[in-house]
């Protein structure tokens, strides 16, 4: 391959890149007929498989250092691309003005991969918050279901998942490549329990701009409420569960151990919804024997559809009292 062909190559990767930043070819276009693309023409593909996979992973993580890994594999992928570039460039005469500009053009793509899956994992982060709910207080360290017995601290559960969860949308909520600090996750920990207010803004303290946002706060605070409710039916299912297993199948524990108010106003509920369902096949079978059988019907089916709204209405309160319960209990810890 001649210089001249090089040359015209790293030429029009760069316009590409000033072009669409985002989204450079992976093959640029040739002079020469022959099919395999030099050295030259990979700079750009090469620096997005360094960062891609990479990035995503680090994302998928969230923690309180994920941008400073992010930071840092970006720092040596740019180091070590700019530098094999600059090394191919110094075999054209050009001057340094025509070379930093290739080169920041080449610094800026490699910036708009990790910005560019930051954004794809903001835009799918209630999903990613419910995935990391479920695999932590669903699932045991060898990744099996819990199985929700008396040794489980179902609380204590729900309330570490519902942190991490709240982290992975902190690490999400804004783009931090150059190492700033910033009071985002604190501010999300008292919006979300004692201070509302805190997100009703449409921008950060940090980000006025909103350059480097990808979450508001007031989305934020829309999507941990949406979350709330949907990881609360989990919770709520869970210590049913556990209460079944400690309290439902062991004859003579009722009296030992105290079950909780929800659960005996459960059985209090369905023993007396099956005490009228018992008094009015009686009366049935009463008014059916004298020959009143119009009355025996109507009395099936307006009894019958009462007691299945009083006894569905009763269930509905004792899940939603449970529901709160837990919610104000893990209210005071996230």
């Amino acid at each position: 391959m001649t210089k001249s062909s090089i040359c015209f190559k790293q030429f029009w990767i760069c316009a590409q890149l000033i072009a669409s930043p985002a989204n450079p070819p992976d093959i640029a276009p040739t002079v020469n007929p022959n099919p395999n693309p030099g050295p030259d023409a990979t700079y750009p593909s090469n620096f997005k498989q360094a960062l891609g996979g990479r990035v995503e992973a680090h994302l998928k993580e969230a923690s309180d250092n994920t941008w400073p890994a992010i930071k840092t594999l970006f720092d040596r992928q740019t180091i070590a691309v700019v530098n094999s570039f600059s090394s191919a460039l110094s075999s054209f005469k050009m001057d340094e003005q025509e070379k930093g500009d290739m080169i920041s053009k080449l610094k800026d793509y490699g910036r708009g991969v990790v910005e560019g899956k930051a954004r794809e994992a903001a835009g799918k982060v209630k999903y990613l918050m419910k995935d990391r709910f479920e695999f932590i207080f669903c699932y045991d360290d060898d990744s099996m279901p819990q199985d929700w017995t008396e040794n489980h601290d179902i609380q204590a559960m729900a309330k570490a998942a519902l942190s991490s969860s709240l982290e992975l949308l902190s690490v999400l909520a804004a783009i931090r490549l150059d190492g700033e600090s910033d009071r985002i996750w604190n501010t999300l920990k008292q919006g979300t329990t004692t201070s509302p207010h805190l997100l009703a803004s449409s921008a950060w303290e940090e980000d006025p701009e909103m350059k480097k946002t990808l979450i508001t706060p007031v989305q934020c605070k829309s999507f941990w409420d949406q979350f709330k409710q949907e990881t609360e039916k989990i919770i709520t299912q869970a210590i049913f569960i556990q209460y079944i297993v400690a309290y439902g199948f062991q004859k003579g524990n009722m009296k030992k151990k105290k079950i909780p108010k929800q659960v005996v106003t459960t059985s209090k509920v369905v023993a007396a919804g099956t005490a009228c369902v018992v008094g009015i096949v009686s009366t049935v079978a009463a008014c059916t024997a004298t020959g009143n059988v119009a009355v025996a019907v109507g009395v099936a089916v307006v009894g019958g559809a009462a007691v299945g709204v009083v006894v569905a209405g009763a269930l509905v309160a004792v899940a939603a009292h449970t529901a709160l319960v837990s919610l104000k209990n893990m209210a005071r810890g996230v």
